[in-house]
């Protein structure tokens, strides 16, 4: 079996981090071309090189979630994520059961009686069913 993670908020955060990366490198060649010799041309020559790692960072990461999968077959569960697979044999895998739902608090105590942090937030407890995921079997305890 193969199951892809969800992708959508990875591609936009890795899009908009490759093409400030591309940006910072076309202001940076930009401004050095027309830039005098002085302190600041130090700066400016800096840009570009800042801007040549941050999109190489962005574009790998987008190349390993693009090619992300979970694989289940008889032998082992594996993780693809790029060239890369990590595989674990499914007699080394220990299976933990969740707590069962019932009237008692799961997780952690409140300390703040249903509010956290800041003001909008409210925080609740539920037992959700897992059934979107073809891995999950049963539920989770989830805050």
């Amino acid at each position: 079996m193969d199951a892809a993670p969800p992708r959508t908020l990875g591609i936009l955060i890795g899009v908009t981090l490759l093409l400030a990366g591309l940006a910072a490198m076309v202001l940076g060649v930009a401004q050095l071309a027309q830039a005098s010799i002085s302190a600041a041309l130090l700066l400016w020559a800096g840009l570009p090189i800042a801007g040549a790692a941050l999109a190489a960072l962005a574009a790998y990461r987008l190349y390993g979630l693009g090619t992300a999968r979970y694989l289940l077959n008889r032998n082992g569960i594996g993780i693809r994520w790029g060239l890369a697979v990590e595989e674990m044999p499914l007699p080394t895998v220990r299976l933990e059961l969740p707590p069962k739902p019932s009237g008692e608090r799961c997780g952690r105590q409140d300390r703040c009686s249903g509010r956290d942090g800041w003001s909008g937030r409210a925080r609740s407890r539920a037992w959700v069913r897992s059934s979107s995921s073809p891995l999950a079997a049963g539920g989770v305890c989830c805050w």
